[in-house]
């Protein structure tokens, strides 16, 4: 049986929103041989529920941050700046975001996403946090921005959705690169090219439940009781033992939170 197994990024709240029961897939998954998992911030919205969740559930770490959409909203600036400033320097936070750049939504301007992306970089090298990073449609910006911070952040481009020429520019920068469920679909052959050029101490798998169900659970709700699948496949795809994939991408994700295992 493979047991403490890590899931780099899910959305509770959002699971929640899909099945009223989520904590109790949570748990399970617990009980099932998951060892921790990262819940991921898009604002600032629901903090007293997700550190309810943290309190509850050991093994549950927390980010925090905005992701792209925050700049629809009225005077997101202030509230951003003012939130990451407070959360920042809370024990109970271990990263920064999700946070970056989503050009498929267009959520505001340009040069408003790169503006909340940039207040999160900085935090994160204020704080000495790593950055749970958002990209569609955004290479070439996104890793300019991030060139600027080479060598002085740590962080994750989560749920990797380019080709292998983005995911060898992001390797370059020192950032780890985490595959989501949406790598076991048959059109993912792209995702599959660039897993190969990741190399296994900067690889991180996730759920990013409740969305991207691994096949056979495309189509259904996501949750992290569901990450297995991911594993197996991405185990087949680099020719090893899954229980060794498991044990990797669990000192890596330690080793980007810089924390040891099950201090919380």
């Amino acid at each position: 049986m493979i047991s403490d197994y890590v899931d780099s990024h899910f959305h509770f709240i959002e699971m929640q929103k899909r099945n009223p029961n989520a904590v109790n897939d949570l748990q399970s998954a617990f009980q099932a041989g998951l060892s921790a998992a990262l819940e991921i911030g898009t604002d600032h919205l629901h903090m007293k529920e997700r550190c309810i969740l943290k309190k509850n559930i050991p093994g549950i770490y927390l980010s925090f941050g905005f992701s792209p959409h925050w700049v629809t909203q009225p005077d997101w600036e202030t509230t951003a700046r003012t939130e990451l400033a407070g959360w920042a320097q809370d024990e109970r936070i271990h990263a920064l975001g999700e946070t970056g750049l989503d050009f498929y939504w267009n959520y505001g301007t340009s040069e408003e996403q790169q503006k909340l992306f940039l207040l999160h970089l900085q935090a994160a090298l204020e704080f000495n946090l790593p950055v749970i990073i958002h990209s569609r449609n955004a290479d070439k910006l996104l890793t300019s921005m991030l060139g600027e911070f080479r060598g002085k952040i740590r962080g994750v481009l989560h749920c990797f959705g380019s080709d292998k020429q983005a995911a060898e520019k992001i390797l370059d920068l020192g950032l780890f690169i985490s595959f989501a469920g949406n790598i076991t679909y048959n059109n993912a052959q792209n995702l599959c090219d660039a897993l190969q050029a990741v190399p296994l101490a900067r690889l991180l798998v996730e759920t990013d439940a409740p969305f991207l169900s691994p096949v056979p659970f495309r189509g259904t709700p996501n949750h992290p009781n569901l990450i297995t699948n991911t594993y197996d496949f991405i185990a087949k795809q680099k020719k090893i033992a899954i229980q060794d994939l498991i044990d990797q991408v669990r000192d890596n994700f330690f080793t980007m939170l810089d924390k040891s295992p099950g201090v919380l």
